[in-house]
């Protein structure tokens, strides 16, 4: 490389080029190569504490437009921060440069024998680090960005400020995503030793301060926020949820008061502007019309006909510009509550170090990952994918909440390691038996997702709310037609004007959620939530042997018979007035003779039944009863009947803490859906006898949505532990 150095007045004797007074201040201009082309990095800036590239095609604005560009850089960003001597980075897209932030701890290091450090380690691939910084992105930002590094993480966050029981924080990144400091404070202040968070949103800036007598851990707190800025499910729910666009219906609004109050000649376009923002759902409801089905559109057909004749114009477009505010609402509390409640299902991202058949390694992607691969790990660092324990000494904890000790020997494979799970100490190596979508924790985190009920819905913002908002359809258009023959037109558009979907749908799609979250904290997955809720209505529990505990099964006694196989032909039948042995019936010869077992209850009266056993073995016996909780630890060999399914095989299931989480959640269930009902209901019952008219229907429900928003927003989690 042929480059030309200014020296500047600090560099002006000849001596400074030796060793033991280097250049302090210079730069390099590389020329243009032999054919004429630009050269990667155009020129190379050094002073006493700090190294500038620039490169328009590495840190350039169209390089930021680049994923594979971007992904490079990520990997230049992990080669650098190698060298112990760069602390941070600043990329500026506009000036296409990249400035490296020295700490130098010896007075004969220099910023130029640094850069020819780095040069050594860019160029030669065995200069590469085996265990290379923590990152939870694979790709550079695209746009400027500052990186710090607080020993192996590289963070976005600096620490502007440290107090004995207070710490200063600072991402300017964030600063225009409000969402996003939303996220951050209900992630921090649900940390143990966290008393307040306190947000800035001006400057990206969080003071974060401690319970009196406890101190802040940086690195949980660092490796939270990280965690969170890099898999926050907020872009996953705006991908599958693209968010309401508000202007419109603010429009709506705007027009509408004009026309209802200030000059009817705007009554045209508001009336217009109205009918096009429920134009989709109005087409969906002429079309069941068409075939006889009465559906939720068909409310709004009603709804929208109703007020074109009876000029409620302000009423019309206040409920469509809250609707779509309280569905952006739904998505972020979704958002937040996937990150906070499902966090422990998160595989970091980055990359590790696979071990070769020749010894040496090679330091990879996360997402490059296949089944076979033997790959190191160092901690603290977190399990990439699911694979065999096969040597080394260490700690690990698994996403589940178990933890694992151990020292293996090759060819001694004892223990299984799953993705998302934190070696805490030591080194290991692993084999990868699945990788990416296909480990462990990603199928749980969708199995979640889809029996909470959380996913948007055809016509409504989730499952549950269409489900029950179906179920209103036809008693409210019989109270509409009541209302419309007996009291006029204003109050029967009033009592459609309720909305039974979003309030329901929220409190009961985010109660399901956390139910199974809470759950999963315990090593149990719900498939079925709603069913969970019912466990107390169980009559009879039919349990397999050595399946319950002592004290589980004197919680279960008290409202519910429990009938415990011993043996072929033994049953202990315990009851809140005591303990029975039962003998001589028919033998339980595996799955056939349990459902014989079961029927023959049915034959004698027994309503509800309920099994605790292994599916896999007994599916026949998982399908014959209402409710089956699988003991068996693979949650996709138990059979689908198998509502709970118990995931923590390194431990003895609490079942007992399973009911008492389901009961729990079942008088949270019914409190919600009431804050969402009620003021429905008086809605209803204000048209029918106060004459309400379709505005006060409109802020009687939204009151209600309110009121459930408030309730489900806090996050789940204070009082769980934490990966640390």
């Amino acid at each position: 490389m042929s480059a030309t150095a200014e020296r500047t007045h600090e560099t002006a004797s000849a001596d400074r080029f030796s060793r033991h007074q280097p250049i302090r201040k210079g730069q390099f201009h590389v020329p243009p190569k032999a054919d004429g082309s630009k050269p990667l990095v155009s020129e190379i800036r050094w002073d006493a504490e700090s190294i500038t590239l620039k490169s328009e095609h590495l840190f350039g604005e169209a390089a930021g437009e680049d994923p594979e560009i971007r992904q490079r850089t990520g990997v230049l960003v992990d080669r650098m921060f190698a060298h112990e001597a760069v602390m941070s980075m600043v990329c500026d897209r506009k000036t296409a440069t990249l400035t490296l932030r020295l700490r130098l701890d010896s007075r004969d290091m220099c910023s130029l024998e640094i850069m020819q450090q780095l040069i050594r380690m860019l160029s030669d691939d065995r200069e590469a680090p085996l265990h290379p910084p923590v990152r939870f992105w694979d790709e550079a930002p695209s746009t400027s960005f500052e990186l710090y590094r607080y020993g192996r993480l590289l963070t976005f966050w600096r620490i502007q400020e440290r107090g004995e029981s207070s710490l200063t924080l600072m991402n300017p990144r964030i600063a225009s995503d409000p969402r996003m400091i939303e996220l951050v404070e209900d992630a921090l202040i649900h940390i143990d030793g966290v008393q307040e968070v306190i947000a800035t949103v001006r400057f990206g800036q969080i003071q974060i301060t401690a319970v009196p007598g406890q101190r802040l851990d940086e690195r949980l707190l660092l490796h939270t926020l990280e965690q969170l800025e890099a898999q926050n499910p907020l872009t996953l729910a705006e991908q599958r949820f693209p968010r309401a666009d508000l202007r419109f219906p603010v429009l709506a609004v705007a027009l509408a008061i004009g026309a209802q109050w200030l000059t009817p000649a705007l009554w045209p376009v508001a009336a217009a502007v109205i009918i096009w923002l429920n134009l989709p759902m109005l087409r969906r409801g002429i079309g069941e019309l068409r075939q006889g089905i009465l559906g939720l559109p068909i409310l709004t057909v009603l709804i929208v006909t109703g007020t074109m004749i009876g000029g409620a114009l302000f009423a019309a477009s206040l409920m469509t510009l809250t609707s779509r505010y309280w569905q952006n609402r739904y998505f972020s509390l979704l958002a937040l509550a996937q990150s906070e409640w499902l966090g422990q299902l998160v595989i970091a991202r980055g990359r590790v170090a696979k071990c070769l058949p020749n010894g040496s390694r090679e330091i990879v992607r996360v997402d490059r990952l296949k089944q076979g691969d033997v790959i190191e790990i160092q901690a603290p660092e977190s399990i990439p994918a699911d694979g065999e324990w096969i040597d080394g000494e260490g700690e690990v904890i698994h996403a589940f909440g178990e933890s694992v000790v151990g020292k293996v020997t090759e060819g001694d494979v004892t223990f299984r390691l799953y993705a998302g799970g934190w070696l805490r100490e030591g080194r290991i190596r692993m084999r990868v038996t699945a990788a990416g979508e296909k480990t462990r924790v990603r199928r749980v985190r969708q199995e979640i997702l889809r029996s909470s009920g959380v996913l948007k819905g055809s016509v409504a913002v989730n499952e549950h709310g269409q489900a029950f908002a179906e179920k209103t359809v036809k008693p409210t258009l019989a109270l509409a037609g009541l209302g419309l023959a007996t009291v006029g037109l204003s109050e029967a558009v009033a009592v459609l004007r309720p909305d039974y979907a979003m309030g329901v749908g929220m409190g009961e799609g985010l109660q399901r959620l956390r139910l199974g979250a809470e759950a999963l904290h315990d090593g149990f997955l719900l498939r079925a939530p709603g069913a969970v809720l019912e466990l107390e209505s169980i009559d009879l529990w039919i349990v397999e042997p050595g399946s319950l505990d002592r004290s589980t099964l004197a919680r279960m006694s008290r409202f519910a018979a429990v009938a415990e196989i011993r043996g072929l032909s033994w049953i202990d039948l315990t009851t809140a007035d005591g303990q029975t042995a039962l003998r001589g019936f028919a033998a339980l010869d595996g799955d056939e003779g349990r459902e014989r077992l079961i029927q023959s209850l049915r034959d004698q009266g027994t309503k509800k039944i309920g099994w605790i056993g292994d599916a896999e073995a007994y599916p026949r016996t998982a399908s014959a009863v209402d409710l089956a909780m699988s003991t068996n630890t693979d949650f996709e060999s138990a059979h689908p009947a198998a509502a709970v399914v118990n995931l923590a095989s390194g431990r003895d299931p609490n079942w007992g803490r399973l009911f008492d989480i389901a009961a729990e959640a079942r008088g949270e269930s019914f409190g919600l859906r009431m804050r969402a009902i009620m003021p429905n209901v008086a809605a209803v019952g204000g048209a029918f006898f106060m004459g309400l008219d379709s505005l006060a229907a409109v802020l009687l429900t939204n009151f209600g949505i309110y009121s459930v928003h408030r309730k489900v927003r806090k996050p789940v989690g204070a009082d769980q532990e934490r990966i640390p």
